[in-house]
C-alpha cells in the first residue's frame, strides 16, 4: 500500500528529498531546535496525504 506511495529503497529517499543538493534549506538548520516539525524540509511536505486517505479506504 504505502510502497506505491513511497519509495523506501534508501536511493530512491535520498533523490525523492533532495538529500544530496538541498534546495531552500540546509542541514544546519536541522541542528537548531531540531528537523521534525518545521517548515522548509522537504519531509515535512503533505503532497502525499490524499494518496494516502485513498490508500487506507478513507476520505
Amino acid at each position: 500500500m504505502a510502497n506505491e506511495i513511497f519509495d523506501f529503497r534508501p536511493g530512491m529517499l535520498i533523490r525523492d528529498l533532495g538529500l544530496t543538493k538541498p534546495k531552500g534549506w540546509s542541514y544546519r538548520k536541522t541542528s537548531n531546535y531540531g528537523h521534525f516539525g518545521r517548515d522548509g524540509f522537504p519531509w515535512e511536505k503533505t503532497d502525499r496525504v490524499a494518496a494516502l486517505r485513498s490508500a487506507a479506504g478513507l476520505r
